[in-house]
């Protein structure tokens, strides 16, 4: 097997594994794009596991310092920042979008407890807008105005992680549900079974969080007409499937000491076959929307999303 071959492999492996949503939705790609959707995947679950798997936050911490070392590097030691590299300038992927990844997955190292919405959509756009914005590059997305919506799906499918994951993010000292919307409630207090708990703020907060998700699926949605169309349809499933999970979680009373939410195979043919016929049925799944909501990205203001021009940051 050549070294082409296996890098496909690994990558396809990486997202079968890591992902069954993305792996479900890339069978709706062409080949050469699952491919690098898979090679993109496979960088950000590296990341990730970078500081998940650390042994300790000083591990992790020079992990993702070396990582950045890395990318300013002619010839990068790592062998997945190589990849990674190889990917980014195959597809025309500014650094300055990954190195915001990177920097992103750093805040998680100490523990995180958002204070407010700002903070929340900063962090959403770091570790998951980012991600939406390189999609628009491996998918051969060039109109500038597409990547505010590519980014408002990326931030809202990092919503719904967290709205999945409460008790294992309050595990790991994580709280990102902000302290503006619950206060009072410490991450402690997520874990606790105490009645004395106010389990109603939390849910509260958990409602607000799934609202605020919904806000960001809209305007992502709103883009699909930029993607080409031999690739729309495996954006629109993944986005979907994601909502649903999400969808779910409400159906269920934002029970966040629950089992974690998952959609079943046949739940995700059912709702691939329904949103598959309800958007080639809808003109907004045709005809580009006119202008995106300029409010929806003033926490994030200053990153350059739909400037040609690639910043120093």
């Amino acid at each position: 097997m050549n070294e082409t071959n296996q890098t496909r492999l690994t990558a396809k492996d990486s997202l079968r594994t890591g992902s069954r949503t993305f792996f479900f939705a890339s069978f709706l790609l062409t080949s050469d794009v699952a491919h690098k959707a898979a090679r993109l995947y496979q960088f950000c679950r590296y990341v990730d596991d970078v500081v998940d798997l650390a042994k300790d936050s000083s591990e992790a911490k020079m992990s993702i310092q070396h990582l950045l070392s890395d990318f300013e590097l002619i010839e990068p030691h790592d062998r997945e920042i190589i990849n990674a590299r190889a990917l980014f300038e195959e597809c025309g992927i500014p650094l300055w979008i990954p190195r915001e990844l990177l920097r992103g997955v750093e805040t998680d190292v100490d523990g995180v407890e958002i204070r407010a919405e700002e903070d929340l959509l900063q962090y959403s756009f770091r570790v998951a807008g980012t991600v939406g914005l390189m999609m628009c590059y491996v998918l051969g997305v060039n109109e500038a105005s597409a990547r505010n919506h590519a980014v408002d799906l990326g931030i809202a499918m990092q919503l719904t992680n967290i709205l999945r994951d409460v008790k294992e993010d309050a595990m790991m000292g994580r709280r990102y549900i902000p302290s503006s919307w619950v206060p009072n409630i410490l991450i402690k207090d997520i874990l606790s079974d105490s009645e004395c708990i106010d389990q109603e703020l939390i849910t509260i907060g958990l409602e607000r969080l799934h609202a605020l998700s919904e806000i960001y699926y809209k305007s992502g949605f709103l883009g699909l007409p930029f993607i080409p169309i031999k690739s729309r349809y495996a954006i629109l499933i993944a986005g979907e499937l994601y909502r649903n999970i999400g969808l779910t979680i409400k159906d269920k009373g934002y029970n966040f000491r629950g089992d974690r939410v998952v959609i079943p195979l046949l739940s995700k043919f059912i709702i691939t076959f329904r949103d598959v016929v309800l958007a080639t049925l809808s003109k907004n799944f045709w005809s580009r929307p006119r202008a995106h909501e300029k409010r929806l990205h003033a926490p994030i203001a200053t990153y350059p999303i739909s400037s040609e021009n690639s910043p120093t940051l």
